[in-house]
């Protein structure tokens, strides 16, 4: 999972470098993890992996959604000391 989350950052970073802004980022990299888990969902009962996907989709939703959050308040952070 660790390399996952290295992989969603670095999304997240490339989609800046293209013109994206932070938040802007991160509701594209959930909104495309959500429509794999919708597809690992609705295949789960003709694989057990695909219900395996689902789990491991579920909880990086849950990885990305903390690190918006602690990116957010780093950058709050950052506005403050200006």
């Amino acid at each position: 999972m660790r390399t996952i989350s290295q992989a969603d950052r670095g999304a997240i970073l490339l989609t800046q470098q293209f013109g994206y802004s932070l938040p802007k980022a991160y509701r594209s990299l959930h909104g495309a993890i959500t429509v794999l888990l919708m597809r690992s969902r609705n295949h789960r009962l003709t694989s057990p992996l695909q219900g395996l996907l689902a789990k491991q989709h579920q909880t990086r939703l849950q990885v990305l959604e903390i690190s918006a959050i602690a990116s957010e308040s780093r950058a709050s952070a950052l506005q403050f000391d200006l």
